[in-house]
């Protein structure tokens, strides 16, 4: 997994705001790359991307909503295989999975990653998406023509960006943009 690398401890001016830019945005990719669960079993492995319908969006809101209600004897993590919890835990998951349509935990937890890649790239404010892993090409641009950047930390920036670049997924249904805006858009008006 890509890693920042840590922040010299006195900077030249030039360098300072320009690395410390960088290192950032690499942070945030790494940190939008964390929020992608399932995480795959390995890195070779790219996330199961689904075409998002209504149907799909809808049951999965209402499981959340049961889901909420046991969150209490859930274990933090990711649920993927067992996740460490109990039996009868586990049995009341599977229930409200089923209850919803869903063949088991894993699937809800596979709509979730989908959700998650389309909400890594979407403006709220905007209501844009623009994909994650183009954010991750221009940083890569920029850093790869930055000339004041000294060459051995230029060289990690680029590693760690390529790195982001080849474990960060693409959108591979356009069309799951439009879905997530208008159920984000149904949550707001609901919280109003």
């Amino acid at each position: 997994m890509a890693h920042a690398t840590s922040l010299p401890a006195a900077p030249t001016k030039t360098l300072s705001l320009r690395a410390a830019l960088a290192r950032l945005a690499l942070l945030l990719v790494v940190a939008t790359l964390g929020q992608l669960a399932p995480r795959p079993a390995s890195a070779e492995q790219a996330l199961h991307q689904i075409r998002l319908t209504e149907d799909i969006v809808e049951r999965f809101l209402k499981a959340q909503k049961d889901l909420a209600t046991i969150a209490h004897k859930l274990p933090s993590g990711s649920f993927s295989g067992d996740g460490g919890m109990k039996r009868d835990v586990r049995a009341e998951v599977l229930a409200i999975a089923r209850k919803h349509g869903f063949k088991d935990f894993a699937e809800i937890e596979l709509v979730a990653s989908n959700i998650s890649l389309v909400m890594s790239g979407l403006d709220e404010a905007s209501g844009k998406f623009r994909d994650p892993a183009q954010d991750i090409l221009d940083a890569l641009a920029k850093a790869e023509a930055d000339a004041n950047l000294p060459p051995a930390e230029k060289a990690q920036l680029i590693k760690d960006l390529k790195t982001a670049l080849a474990a960060m997924p693409t959108l591979k249904f356009p069309e799951n943009v439009a879905m997530v805006k208008h159920y984000l858009s149904k949550a707001r008006k609901a919280q109003r």
